[in-house]
């Protein structure tokens, strides 16, 4: 919410036509709307209670996150048209090179995971931060690092298709 905020105190100066961030993404002028901002909650509703985790240097689940994944997936349902940045992370046991490619492996482990769940696949972009991010105040080292993180970059405008648009009888 901190990041939407400022993105939209950017966004409303004249003359600026957007905010590309170091991730690649970019939020649009007028994209931090309340239908963003109510679908980033409700994601971090849910991981407020719950969090994804893995075993030490793989991407396998810690047992209890398969529930998460379906409370996310319900969570994203309603979000038609949001694109949500899903972060991998890693702590700093292993080679930051292998770093990279873990969290690549555990946010693609996510995205699989949730598509699976009927969230569209155009929807969800996957990334992988290694050790370089690791949860302010906490040792680098702490497996609590091991961890994904969800963010809706922007909302794209959604148009009825004929089939949802009732026709005269």
């Amino acid at each position: 919410l901190e990041r939407a905020r400022i993105a939209q105190a950017i966004a409303d100066i004249p003359g600026v036509g957007g905010v590309h961030w170091t991730d690649g993404t970019m939020l649009a002028s007028g994209d931090t709307d309340i239908e963003s901002l109510r679908c980033e909650n409700e994601l971090l509703t849910v991981l407020a209670e719950r969090t994804i985790r893995f075993e030490e240097s793989s991407a396998e689940f810690i047992p209890g996150s398969e529930e998460t994944l379906d409370e996310l997936a319900t969570a994203l349902r309603p979000c038609v048209g949001a694109i949500v940045a899903i972060a991998g992370h890693t702590d700093t046991s292993g080679s930051p090179q292998l770093n990279i490619a873990l969290s690549q492996d555990r946010a693609m482990m996510v995205r699989s995971e949730l598509i699976e769940r009927g969230i569209p696949a155009q929807s969800l972009r996957a990334s992988g931060f290694g050790s370089t991010r690791p949860v302010r105040g906490l040792d680098p080292a702490d497996p609590a690092n091991r961890r994904i993180e969800f963010r809706v970059v922007s909302m794209e405008k959604t148009r009825p298709t004929p089939i949802d648009t009732p026709a005269a009888r």
